[in-house]
C-alpha cells in the first residue's frame, strides 16, 4: 500500500505491484471538541523549509497567527529563546524524541502501550526536515506567537479552538533542482475530521478527496493565503459551512476503515 501517488511508477519499475492507498483519520480519536474559539489562525507542526517565511509574511500582513511544535523556538527573535525550558516542555520534548527513536522499528518494543493515537502521531510527525533541503535564511518571529510542543489531545483540541487551521503541502525542494515536492499529509484528514476549518496549499491530488473551496480551502502562494485568510475571517458563515462539509466528508469517506475496504477490494479480498 503506497500513499504517495507520485511514487507508484518507481515501485512498478522495481517489480512491485503497488496499490495506491491514501492516508486517513480515526474518528474515535480525531473529533470536534466543544471549546471556545480563541485563535484566528494556527499551525501545529514542525518549523522547517518555507513554513517560517509563510508565518512571517502573514504576521507582516496584520494576521494574528500562532504556531506550536518542534523547532519554532529557534525562530523567536527575543531573549526568550535563551531561557531554560520548563519541566513540562522538557517532558514533551523527551516524549517527542522517544517516539522518533521508537518508530517504526521500535514499535514492537512498546507492545500494548503503543496506541493507535501514538502510531498516527508518529507518522504525522515524520514531517521532518529532509537532509538535502536547500539552506534557507532563518526567519525570526515574535515570541508571543510561538508555543511549545502540544501533546496529542492538546493538538486535536487546538483544531476546535481555531477559526482557521493551516496546512503545508510542500515536503522539500531538492538542492539539485527548483522542483517543489508536494505531498498529501495525515493532517489533511485529521484537521477536518476533528471539525476544524482547514486551509492548505493546493495540489491536484487533493481534488480526489475534497471539493476544493467547498470542504477545504486551498491557496497557491503567500499572497493568496493571506487574502483568503482575511476573506474567511470576515465571512464566518461561509467558513462554518465549509468546516461542516469537510467534517462530514471525512466521516463518510476518509476513515481508515474505508481506506482498507478499498485496498482489500483492489487486492480481490472482498
Amino acid at each position: 500500500l503506497v500513499p504517495e501517488k507520485f511514487r507508484l511508477e518507481e515501485y512498478k519499475k522495481m517489480g512491485a505491484r503497488p496499490i495506491y492507498c491514501q492516508e486517513a483519520a480515526n474518528p474515535n480519536i480525531y473529533k470536534p471538541y466543544d471549546l471556545p474559539v480563541e485563535f484566528d489562525v494556527t499551525f501545529v507542526g514542525q518549523a522547517y523549509g518555507e513554513r517560517p517565511a509563510f508565518i512571517k509574511y502573514l504576521l507582516d500582513q496584520g494576521i494574528d497567527v500562532r504556531v506550536w511544535g518542534h523547532g519554532w523556538q529557534h525562530h523567536v527573535m527575543s531573549v526568550d529563546r535563551h531561557r531554560q525550558p520548563s519541566l513540562k516542555e522538557r517532558l514533551r520534548r523527551a516524549l517527542y524524541l522517544g517516539r522518533k527513536l521508537l518508530a517504526p522499528g521500535g514499535r514492537k518494543a512498546l507492545g500494548r502501550r503503543t496506541t493507535a493515537a501514538v502510531r498516527a502521531r508518529v507518522k504525522a510527525d515524520a514531517d521532518v526536515e529532509p537532509q538535502k533541503e536547500a539552506p534557507e535564511e532563518r526567519i525570526m518571529l515574535p515570541g508571543e506567537v510561538v508555543g511549545g510542543i502540544l501533546d496529542d489531545l492538546e493538538m486535536i483540541k487546538m483544531y476546535s479552538r481555531s477559526r482557521i487551521n493551516l496546512g503545508f503541502s510542500r515536503c522539500w525542494t531538492p538542492v539539485e533542482t527548483d522542483e517543489r515536492i508536494l505531498q498529501v499529509r495525515l493532517r489533511d484528514f485529521e484537521v477536518p475530521m476533528s471539525g476544524g476549518f482547514y486551509m492548505v496549499e493546493y495540489m491536484e491530488e487533493l481534488e480526489e478527496f475534497y471539493r476544493i473551496d467547498k470542504e477545504i480551502v486551498c491557496y497557491r502562494d503567500q499572497e493568496d493565503l493571506a487574502e483568503k485568510i482575511k476573506y474567511y475571517l470576515r465571512h464566518p458563515d461561509e467558513r462554518e459551512a465549509i468546516r461542516r462539509a469537510g467534517y462530514e466528508r471525512c466521516l463518510r469517506d476518509h476513515t481508515w476503515q474505508r481506506r482498507f475496504q478499498m485496498a482489500f477490494r483492489e487486492m480481490g479480498l472482498e
